[in-house]
């Protein structure tokens, strides 16, 4: 009785939909965001492209990164991380966890720059072609970035440009890792071509930032284009020139200086400085999931450093051959990136006046930790 009188409240609420005039349907939204009233200058654009910066890379940038990254190189040790000692150890599967998550945000990546290229193209029709080149930039560098990912680490993958056309047909073939390669060479190519010298805003891309990606995929595809020997280090000297060039370009031309101390990356003040080509942007001061650094919640060992509960580091440290690597002239770089026993840090835990380490059967991540109180600037027109 339940659902015919469910259906029969139904029926008349279609009937008085369909009895009432037509124009009373057409009255336009005055307080709804649509795609008829966004995209109508170079402000809305950047409110598009801003999203791109932060939560759609949270589930590749949450453990994955480190966790493949250090772990299989192993510069770290986790002995009861399970999302790390499984490359430790190279005992993952295609079902380990952080390999999942990665997959999922290289392609949210993906879907979600595709739904900014594609309603860019579309509907912004009162911006100048600069500006719309400019934002479609940054998505394509974005896109062309996560296709790098998935090119270099699963090989053949789909390369996906229309969201709604998987839709109806969501089976779809993989492309070759050759053709995934030169699609994401495409794309920062033409962020190359079309981001500005300057970046608008502090933490967005520029010209240098995808040149000095571009650099990255030269070479590693200088060495993987030969399908017929993958392993037998055979380089590509076209792809390495083009290497060289876009390294170049980013070092002679763009006017960008190193830190004078390899320590100033991990301050505050470092934050997106004139040495950070492309950093994520994360904001700090709220429990919101998926907009935060949660590294520092995995690498901090003590609640010392996150002043909450969020530390679970204790037990993810430099591995032996990690520490083994520095040498007397590395005193700052191992000072910057592991605590040491005795090493002081005044930057961390600043109201209680620094802090120092005292353990002395590991040496704990310490890089990550400083973004204990790190709030970064949403990439919103000011």
């Amino acid at each position: 009785m339940k659902i015919k009188k469910i259906l029969t409240i139904m029926a008349i609420a279609g009937l008085g939909i369909s009895s009432c005039d037509d124009g009373f349907l057409e009255v336009p939204s005055n307080d709804t965001i649509t795609l008829d009233n966004f995209f109508t200058s170079e402000s809305d654009l950047r409110v598009a492209t801003a999203a791109l910066y932060g939560k759609v890379w949270f589930d590749f940038n949450d453990k994955f990164y480190y966790a493949l990254g250090d772990g299989r190189a192993n510069n770290i040790f986790a002995p009861y991380s399970d999302y790390v000692y499984p490359f430790t150890n190279f005992t993952e599967t295609s079902l380990t966890g952080p390999l999942v998550s990665a997959w999922g945000s290289f392609y949210n990546v993906i879907g979600q720059a595709n739904n900014t290229i594609n309603n860019i193209e579309a509907n912004a029709t009162n911006v100048s072609e600069e500006a719309k080149n400019e934002a479609i930039a940054e998505a394509r560098f974005m896109r062309g970035t996560a296709y790098w990912y998935l090119a270099s680490l699963w090989g053949n993958v789909p390369i996906i440009t229309d969201n709604a056309a998987i839709v109806n047909n969501p089976i779809i073939p993989t492309n070759p890792r050759n053709d995934v390669f030169e699609f994401a060479i495409r794309d920062l190519e033409f962020a190359a071509t079309h981001l500005p010298l300057e970046a608008t805003q502090n933490g967005r891309l520029n010209q240098w930032s995808a040149y000095g990606m571009l650099a990255r995929l030269y070479l590693s595809y200088a060495g993987l284009h030969n399908v017929d020997d993958r392993n037998g280090g055979i380089r590509d000297t076209e792809y390495l020139e083009l290497a060289r060039k876009a390294a170049e370009k980013v070092c002679v031309e763009s006017g960008l200086e190193l830190n004078e101390s390899y320590a100033e990356l991990f301050t505050l003040d470092g934050n997106n400085d004139a040495e950070s080509l492309f950093a994520l942007q994360w904001v700090g001061g709220t429990t919101e999931y998926g907009i935060t650094n949660t590294q520092q919640a995995y690498f901090a060992w003590n609640s010392e450093i996150t002043g909450d509960d969020a530390a679970w580091g204790y037990y993810t440290f430099a591995s032996w051959d990690m520490i083994r690597e520095y040498d007397s002239r590395e005193t700052v770089r191992l000072h910057s990136t592991f605590a040491t026993y005795g090493a002081e840090y005044p930057e961390i835990n600043q109201a209680a006046g620094g802090y120092l380490y005292e353990e002395t059967d590991r040496a704990n991540i310490k890089k990550v930790s400083l973004v204990q109180r790190k709030i970064l600037k949403v990439l919103l027109p000011e």
